[in-house]
C-alpha cells in the first residue's frame, strides 16, 4: 500500500499508532474491473495484517448502525 494507495478511514491506537480498523466507502467507480482488482488487493493486505475492514457503498442504507456495530465489534472483541 506504499505505492499511492490509501484508505478512507483508519482508526488507530493513539499510543504507537497501530491500526485498529479500516472503513472504506465505495462509490460508483468501484464497479470497474480495475478498481475491483485494487479493492481486492487492499482487502487481502488488510486481512493478512489482521486489520478488520468495513466496506460501505455510498448507496447503502442504515450506515450509522453498520459503523456503530463494526466499531463495537472491533473495540470489544479483545
Amino acid at each position: 500500500m506504499q505505492q499511492g494507495s490509501s484508505c478512507d478511514f483508519v482508526l488507530y491506537y493513539k499510543v504507537g499508532k497501530t491500526p485498529l480498523e479500516v472503513i472504506e466507502v465505495d462509490d460508483y467507480q468501484h464497479n470497474t474491473a480495475i478498481q475491483a482488482e485494487r479493492d481486492n488487493l487492499k482487502d487481502v493486505i488488510l486481512e493478512k495484517a489482521g486489520i478488520p475492514l468495513l466496506r460501505l457503498k455510498t448507496t447503502d442504507s442504515n450506515i450509522e448502525n453498520k459503523v456503530a456495530e463494526f466499531l463495537n465489534q472491533c473495540i470489544y472483541s479483545d
